[in-house]
């Protein structure tokens, strides 16, 4: 009979240290692939936080844009109205 032995550390505000002894592997397993998809999901839910951040960012400078070419447009119009003696 062998017996497995994994430690691993992680260590962030909370240390934690697991060991496991365990013949068959599949707890180790398992805890190590509930780690990495829970990492995962963690990098997935950044990556759509920070592009939900972007697109309202972009929403912003659009409308801005928008409005200061409505601006510019408005004022173009008046000069030219103005030139051809329109009051």
């Amino acid at each position: 009979m062998t017996t497995q032995t994994l430690t691993f550390n992680h260590q962030t505000r909370l240390a934690v240290q697991i060991t496991i002894e365990d013949e068959t592997g599949a707890l180790t397993f398992s805890i190590l692939l509930a780690t990495r998809l829970f990492a995962l999901l963690y990098q997935v839910s950044q990556v759509v936080l920070f592009i939900g951040y972007e697109l309202s960012v972009l929403a912003g400078d659009l409308k801005a844009a928008l409005n200061f070419a409505g601006k510019v447009f408005a004022i173009g119009l008046n000069s030219l109205a103005y030139g051809f003696g329109v009051t």
